[in-house]
């Protein structure tokens, strides 16, 4: 398994986020690891349709495409680099244990965004979880892109708990 090159930055949808994200470029293609890395992940959404996978790695987001992997949330760039190398020993562990493993291709069957738009605080949108709406910060939810953490509004008030354990079994 050989890595193109790694990016490291911002969302580019919003500049200001405090987070990096790693992006790796791989030059083998991953389609056919995808099925094994749904068996053996935690929090697996699998689209086989649109070969890629998010899984949750930590407190961090991995999404495997079929010749990128994106990861994030990193607090600066070096822990986004040796994130990134850890995230591909990884996925080079899996390749060698195939033999090993029974692959999974149960595909992921996504909430709907407005069940996850009942469950945020605000539907217009405060803009503290780094997404200019809830509408936006609902579709980075169901797409692996954020945590239910991100909502401060939702995670501080005692009074929303419920809903923020509802969110999270939602997209887990």
């Amino acid at each position: 398994m050989k890595v193109k090159d790694i990016k490291i930055g911002r969302p580019e949808c919003n500049s200001s986020f405090q987070f990096v994200k790693a992006i790796v470029h791989m030059e083998d293609d991953l389609s056919d690891l995808l099925p094994y890395l749904n068996a053996t992940q935690d929090n697996t959404q699998y689209y086989p349709k649109t070969p890629h996978l998010n899984f949750s790695w930590g407190w961090h987001r991995v999404v495997v495409e079929k010749d990128q992997v994106r990861i994030v949330p990193f607090e600066d760039e070096r822990a986004a680099r040796e994130g990134a190398a850890k995230v591909v020993e990884l996925l080079s562990e899996v390749e060698s244990k195939r033999d090993e493993i029974v692959p999974d291709n149960t595909p992921y069957d996504p909430p709907k965004v407005m069940d996850v738009l009942k469950l945020l605080p605000r539907v217009g949108g405060c803009s503290e979880c780094g997404y200019p709406t809830c509408m936006a910060f609902a579709n980075a939810l169901i797409g692996g892109e954020a945590y239910p953490d991100a909502c401060v509004e939702l995670r501080s008030r005692p009074d929303r708990s419920g809903d923020y354990g509802k969110l999270k079994e939602l997209i887990s």
